[in-house]
């Protein structure tokens, strides 16, 4: 009877303590709206405004981020304004003197936000205007770069009434607006008028074109905007930033420079007269220089470097080879030669060369060193070797010119001191496996253009789907074939493709930018537009009309 009681106790006492038990209490839905203007004085779109102090009142209590960079006022003001927030009341206090007969609008991006859930208030605009009516016009448009085809986000895209050709270099724009992540741009409430058009991407936000390494755009023409226009802008670099060895590396044998920006001659001497040296490379995009040299004593010296736009006087040491120390290492040979062969991961393509390219100039190589065999499938015992024509193609460069069988695995051995570069560096002993793929894997295509004017050269680029370019080939009128270039790509993996264009207006080989006061567009760059997609052991044709 007794434990009976004292059963019951501890069940009662268990009973109070779960009713005592503290729970957190339910908060209700999360907060999903963003906040929104439930009162402002002026009120939005007001019309004959004076007075230089705005109160802006939200349904709820909001925060105000990174406004210096995200607050845009069109027309610009010479002060910015300043902005003070009291509860749920942003008031903004105006330093200039508004212009009569303006339309103003203070876009704040995705600056204001609630306080609870931070819900953004996007792309807001607070609009009002000092005359008699509202300035509704609207220009819009997106800006590309002109050499990557791919839209700019944070691009300016300004406007100027009654502008010289330095007015954005002088003064801020009449109106203005700032691409979207899609490189979208919209200026809006733009009063009717003749202006010009600037794109910028602004490096210091004081709303001028005034620093070399801003990108910048520009329309050739004035635009008359009578009703909403809409256009598109290419974005460049003009490459006036004056030229400079930005990084320099001396090694045995070896000397690399690296400039700020590409030029298209350099010149390189040294100030003692000597040899600067006995091979050279630069790299595609011509920013990088490697040399060779044959010193025998370790010396300093100064290097004269002449580009498109300077001379630097460069201090270099250089120091003498030294093949005594010895760095074997898998696909490496002794004191730093390297070999790397044109298969990746194993596999090369079917009816493409064996190529093998070296890090230092070759100065010779040994043909009866390097063997290349592959084992019979049917009999899986006999070694089948194939006969190696090698040649070299240029001072890095080596490349076997036999045509090598379909869906084989190929075993390539080379034998200790077969090539040797121009600084007494030796391969050891390597070993390679691949397989070469089988020819239903592969197709062809040839492309047939149909110019617009048969004078112009163009630069074509066939790029596989990730962009890389996988052919490289300039037209001009010597290829061309009853007024059409007609052009083959032999034995392409099965895939899809894409096809770009470059009108090579000044015939040198290379894409070429813009200049703005000599109202110089960059040479343009066009997209092939059809779909371009390869099958295995299939010939694919297409034909590519130009509209200009």
């Amino acid at each position: 009877m007794k434990f009976k009681r004292i059963y019951q106790l501890a069940l009662l006492l268990q009973f109070i303590q779960s009713c005592a038990q503290i729970v957190t209490p339910n908060g209700g839905n999360v907060d999903s709206k963003a906040p929104a203007i439930k009162f402002a004085n002026p009120p939005q779109n007001a019309t004959n405004v004076s007075v230089n102090k705005f109160k802006l009142t939200f349904n709820e209590y909001i925060n105000i981020n990174d406004a210096s960079a995200q607050l845009i006022i069109s027309p610009p003001l010479n002060s910015t304004p300043e902005l003070v927030l009291k509860n749920k009341t942003l008031v903004i206090k105006i330093k200039d003197t508004l212009a009569s007969n303006t339309t103003y609008t203070f876009n704040f991006g995705n600056s204001i936000s609630d306080i609870t859930e931070n819900n953004k208030f996007e792309d807001f605009k607070y609009t009002f205007a000092t005359g008699a009516f509202l300035d509704s016009l609207k220009l819009t448009g997106v800006v590309y770069n002109a050499f990557t085809q791919i839209a700019e986000k944070g691009v300016l895209v300004m406007l100027y009434a009654n502008a010289t050709d330095s007015a954005p270099m002088k003064r801020k724009p009449n109106y203005f607006a700032k691409t979207n992540e899609n490189g979208q741009y919209t200026i809006s409430n733009v009063k009717q008028g003749t202006y010009s058009l600037f794109a910028l991407k602004d490096a210091n936000n004081d709303l001028m074109y005034n620093q070399t390494t801003e990108n910048i755009g520009f329309n050739n023409l004035l635009i008359d905007i009578q009703k909403d226009t809409m256009l598109n802008v290419l974005l460049f670099n003009e490459g006036n930033e004056k030229q400079y060895v930005k990084r320099n590396n001396s090694e045995a044998g070896t000397i690399k420079l690296i400039m700020n920006r590409a030029s298209k001659n350099i010149n390189i001497s040294r100030a003692d007269g000597k040899q600067v040296y006995t091979y050279m490379r630069n790299n595609p995009t011509n920013d990088s220089l490697e040399l060779w040299h044959a010193s025998i004593t370790n010396d300093t010296t100064q290097l004269l470097i002449t580009t498109d736009t300077k001379t630097d006087t460069l201090q270099i040491i250089y120091k003498i080879p030294n093949t005594a120390k010895k760095q074997i290492a898998k696909g490496r040979g002794q004191s730093g030669l390297i070999l790397t062969p044109s298969f990746s991961n194993g596999t090369l393509d079917y009816g493409k060369k064996l190529v093998f390219n070296t890090n230092n100039p070759i100065k010779q190589w040994d043909s009866t060193k390097i063997s290349l065999y592959y084992i019979n499938d049917t009999l899986k015992k006999d070694t089948l070797y194939v006969k190696l024509a090698i040649t070299k193609a240029n001072n890095f460069t080596l490349i076997y010119n036999n045509e090598l069988p379909s869906n084989k695995t190929m075993h390539l051995h080379i034998l200790p001191n077969a090539i040797t570069d121009c600084i007494g560096n030796t391969n050891d002993t390597l070993n390679y496996v691949f397989k070469i793929n089988t020819a239903e894997n592969y197709g062809n295509f040839k492309l047939t253009i149909v110019p617009k004017n048969v004078a112009t050269h163009y630069i074509l680029a066939l790029n596989n789907k990730e962009g890389k370019t996988i052919e490289r080939k300039l037209l001009n009128t010597k290829n061309m074939s009853k007024g059409e270039y007609v052009v083959p790509f032999a034995n392409l993996p099965a895939g899809d493709y894409t096809l770009q264009l470059t009108y090579d207006t000044n015939a040198d080989g290379r894409w070429t930018t813009g200049n703005y006061l000599q109202k110089k567009q960059p040479e343009t760059i066009i997209q092939y537009s059809g779909k371009l997609t390869l099958r295995g052991n299939w010939d694919t044709e297409q034909t590519w009309k130009l509209d200009k």
